[in-house]
């Protein structure tokens, strides 16, 4: 089983003023680097895999940029590597269903780091970059927490 190895992790609050979050890990996966980032609109999570780190364009989040919009468009997935993407209490039904993979830990990876606290998101960040996703301890996220 191939594993992936932490490069980078980012979290920031958009600033469109709405309550909207984006989290970006870089994850290299043996072969390749690439961004998985989560942008998340009052609670709704959307999801795009990019080569190139696009964080600092989803924090500003232009929506009348027509180059922003198509990068949305061409980086957006609905699945990731067979897993399906959408709302948090489907993915963490599918997740807890399945046996642990380098792709589950790193979808619980960045919904936690997503849903947390400023505090806890530095924590989160310090403990995670440079490290192989099965050294690293995920906290439960609160979706998680609630689905218990």
């Amino acid at each position: 089983m191939k594993k992936y190895l932490i490069e980078d992790l980012k979290c920031g609050i958009t600033e469109t003023g709405l309550d909207s979050v984006v989290a970006s890990i870089k994850f290299n996966n043996e072969q390749e680097s690439k961004w998985l980032n989560i942008f998340e609109i009052e609670g709704i999570p959307s999801f795009n895999l990019s080569k190139d780190d696009i964080f600092d364009k989803l924090i500003k989040d232009d929506v009348s940029d027509k180059e922003y919009a198509k990068l949305l468009d061409d980086t957006f997935i609905d699945n990731f590597n067979g897993m399906p993407l959408g709302e948090y209490e489907d993915m963490i039904e599918y997740i807890n269903k399945k046996d642990e993979t380098q792709d589950t830990l790193l979808l619980r990876l960045i919904i936690a780091l997503v849903r947390a606290d400023n505090d806890d998101t530095k924590k989160i960040i310090k403990k995670s970059k440079g490290k192989y996703l099965d050294e690293i301890d995920i906290p439960v996220s609160d979706i998680e927490e609630d689905m218990e």
